[in-house]
């Protein structure tokens, strides 16, 4: 039985993963991030009521000395490093130093097992926002890399890393480049959630207003699902490389709000918006975020299955169904 080790097993992508691979006759591992986080535990319960095994391994990726032995007794066929923290003005436990040096360390410690251990194939989750200082759109695998954020910094410093061992090592490396992609499995702090959690308390009457910043800022969304399935589908597969993962359509936010508000029947719900001007200073994020996968749909023969509009239904279902 092959192994694949999953960093980030609770998170949404890393959830999916964690099923896809089990239901496939693979032995899976996970190294959780913030295992005691509300989605932490909500995804870990999904999993179980599933009855999807993983065998967990709370490891701090930082410390090469207990990664490596780890490392060493699972000898996993396929690792994909999702685990990652981001700088929240909102979470006061991270900051930019820790984003940087988490998600760089993280990714060169795997790196550096893996030289010595060169059956593995290795799949990094990067980032679109290693474009969130461009102009370019869409953007593809070869569109130059410009980042305000230090979230975005650490994403393309470990992005230009796997891709310098690979071409120095002729590692089975590869980037998965990922744009917004959503699932009920996300965080309660990502738009999308905040989005549909705030429209159904207005619904039931027991909020009054929908914040919100730049109704006019595009994104590029996904379903969740769609992306896990491309991710698995590389993991599978002989290709060493970078692929974008996205929808390649262009919404803006005030798109997502009318979807959300036409399912649950809420009518003219741009009067139940308040738009909040530190949001839209808080946002460094200048570019249009939209990418062309046309590469991975060629390399891989993937194809987006979900669409908009289903995709958010489901997530409003799910969340009607937990209250």
């Amino acid at each position: 039985m092959k192994k694949v080790l999953i960093s980030g097993i609770y998170g949404q992508d890393g959830s999916y993963l964690a099923e896809k691979f089990f239901y496939n006759n693979f032995e899976v591992f996970g190294i959780p991030n913030r295992i005691n986080s509300k989605n932490a535990i909500k995804n870990r319960k999904i999993l179980n009521n599933k009855k999807i095994i993983i065998k967990i391994k709370k490891i701090n990726l930082t410390d090469e000395t207990i990664l490596y032995k780890n490392l060493r007794i699972i000898n996993p066929d396929v690792i994909i490093h999702l685990a990652a923290v981001q700088s929240s003005s909102q979470d006061k436990s991270t900051n930019d130093f820790i984003t940087l040096n988490f998600n760089y360390i993280s990714t060169l410690n795997l790196i550096n097992f893996i030289k010595d251990n060169p059956k593995i194939k290795f799949i990094n989750a990067s980032s679109c926002l290693i474009y969130d200082n461009i102009k370019t759109f869409p953007q593809n695998e070869n569109t130059k890399k410009d980042t305000l954020s230090a979230y975005g910094l650490s994403k393309k410093l470990s992005h230009e890393l796997v891709v310098f061992m690979r071409k120095k090592y002729k590692l089975k490396f590869s980037n998965v480049i990922l744009y917004n992609h959503e699932s009920v499995r996300r965080p309660e702090n990502f738009l999308s959630i905040k989005v549909i959690n705030d429209l159904i308390q207005i619904k039931n009457k027991k909020k009054q207003k929908l914040i919100l910043g730049n109704l006019n800022s595009y994104k590029d969304w996904l379903d969740a699902r769609d992306t896990t399935e491309a991710i698995y589908l590389l993991a599978l597969s002989k290709h060493n490389d970078d692929f974008i993962i996205s929808s390649g359509n262009k919404k803006t936010v005030y798109d997502f709000v009318k979807v959300v508000a036409n399912i649950l029947k809420i009518k003219d719900v741009k009067k139940l918006i308040k738009i909040n001007k530190n949001i839209i200073k808080s946002n460094k994020t200048k570019a249009v975020l939209v990418g062309n996968s046309n590469k991975i749909k060629k390399k891989l023969n993937w194809r987006p299955k979900i669409s908009f509009e289903k995709m958010i239904k489901d997530i409003i279902d799910a969340k009607i169904n937990e209250v």
